[in-house]
């Protein structure tokens, strides 16, 4: 009997294959083998990729920090710091501000030995080295606002709520008003009655320091530690007279109670004397010129403080 014949199709050709499937069986390897080439080959990186290097060592960091100015043998408080290494870039930590420059210069406003901090980018990640330098005299202007708010001790100034202010009958500590039109919660807030409504511990307290512009607040006995900065140029608000800003943590219930009760990290200042400090978190600080516009307003005092 005449074998029989089957035509298979590959590609755009056929073959004509005999019962005893020798042919076809060689064809399937010859394609197999193209197949398994071409993904090998797909798989191949294109390119060869280096890998991280190591986290430079603080030997191989150079920083200077020194005094610009000696008054009678004292070491003022302008410091000009330098990297000697540019090719680490990074950033210094002047304690009451940052720097991305390789020199720059910073006033600073206490006295004794303060640590300077810079943090350099390397290959393998982040490598900070600190250099201390003496301050024994204030030659270059300070602003006084950082003693009202942090005191002249390095045990820092310590703020608590005002629960004996005079500026509604029923002494609101926390509570929203006109925010240009008005430095206390003026529509509605909590008293040292009902403060417990809206799980305001009385007896919180918040610390500011000068030594590293650290913030301390202790709220139902838990103490939680940051930084802060102020600037007296800046604010959301006409009425205000600067602005503060925490990082790390912030105030004592420092949150917005209509914006989902988000936790604020900047302030204006509507109030800031030896004795008081008024905090303010405009709703909308879109509207700078409007004065009714909802504000939420933060009355503090200094620990020790009557009215």
């Amino acid at each position: 009997m005449e074998p029989q014949h089957l035509n298979i199709p590959v590609g755009n050709n056929f073959v004509k294959q005999t019962n005893n499937g020798k042919i076809m069986k060689k064809t399937f390897y010859i394609i197999l083998t193209f197949v398994i080439v071409g993904f090998l080959v797909a798989c191949e990186p294109i390119e060869k990729r280096d890998a991280i290097g190591a986290v430079a060592t603080q030997d191989q960091i150079s920083i200077t920090a020194v005094n610009t100015t000696t008054v009678n043998g004292k070491k003022g408080n302008q410091i000009a710091v330098k990297n000697l290494k540019p090719e680490f870039s990074g950033r210094w930590n002047l304690l009451v501000k940052n720097s991305f420059l390789l020199q720059d210069t910073v006033v600073i406003p206490f006295k004794g030995n303060v640590t300077l901090y810079f943090t350099a980018i390397s290959d393998g990640g982040l490598v900070t080295k600190s250099v201390v330098v003496a301050i024994d005299t204030f030659d270059h202007y300070v602003d006084p606002n950082y003693s009202v708010i942090a005191g002249t001790s390095a045990e820092g100034k310590t703020w608590v709520w005002a629960t004996d202010n005079n500026y509604t009958a029923d002494h609101k500590i926390w509570g929203n008003g006109g925010a240009g039109a008005q430095q206390f919660p003026g529509w509605w807030g909590r008293s040292p009655v009902d403060a417990d409504q809206d799980n305001i511990d009385l007896n919180g307290q918040m610390v500011f320091s000068l030594a590293g512009m650290s913030f301390t607040k202790t709220e139902f006995g838990v103490s939680k530690s940051g930084t802060f900065s102020f600037d007296m140029k800046e604010h959301k608000y006409k009425a205000s007279i600067g602005s503060m800003s925490f990082v790390g943590t912030t105030i004592l219930h420092g949150i917005s109670q209509n914006n989902g009760k988000k936790v604020v990290n900047l302030f204006d200042i509507i109030k800031l004397t030896e004795d008081e400090m008024v905090l303010m978190y405009p709703t909308d600080p879109d509207t700078y010129d409007n004065d009714w516009h909802e504000g939420w307003f933060w009355m503090f005092k200094r620990q020790g403080y009557s009215y």
